[in-house]
């Protein structure tokens, strides 16, 4: 049996967007043309949208050396202010 997450544990592309302080589609062409300057993408299906996992982001952000962001999903949730 598959046990997922809920998705309020990941980020879509206008959430990252945020955090990186660029647009929603900014992030979009990165994914299809520089996939390498972001951080990996979830796998959660074919029938799924572009999605990041918070605690994945956090923790290429800090690698990145932004050490601001801890590798938790609350602390990049209460950064992007989830809807």
């Amino acid at each position: 049996m598959l046990c997922m997450q809920p998705l309020s544990n990941y980020l879509d592309a206008s959430d990252l967007a945020v955090l990186l302080k660029v647009t929603p589609a900014t992030i979009l062409r990165r994914a299809r043309t520089k996939p390498q300057s972001l951080p990996p993408p979830a796998a959660l299906g074919p029938n799924f949208p572009l999605r990041w996992k918070q605690t994945d982001v956090a923790n290429w952000l800090n690698a990145l050396g932004m050490d601001c962001y801890r590798a938790d999903a609350h602390t990049v949730v209460s950064l992007v202010g989830m809807r």
